[in-house]
């Protein structure tokens, strides 16, 4: 039920960020991967090419925030 409700998600939002979802859900990060990973499989959503850093040394752009999915039109 939970994948159905994060596909109807990812419908109608910019791609998402792993971190985003994960809130959005409250599901921890490797569990939602995970979920995400059978959407993915099935065709329904995509994993986008990661975004960039920011280029600053503090290190706040983690995976989490870098790994981006996106539902896949047509």
């Amino acid at each position: 039920m939970l994948l159905t409700t994060i596909k109807q998600y990812l419908k109608h939002q910019p791609p998402q960020s792993l971190l985003a979802l994960s809130q959005q859900f409250q599901v921890q990060a490797d569990i939602m991967r995970d979920m995400l990973a059978i959407l993915v499989r099935k065709g329904q959503v995509k994993k986008c090419a990661k975004t960039a850093r920011c280029g600053t040394k503090c290190q706040a752009c983690t995976v989490l925030t870098t790994e981006m999915y996106e539902w896949k039109t047509g």
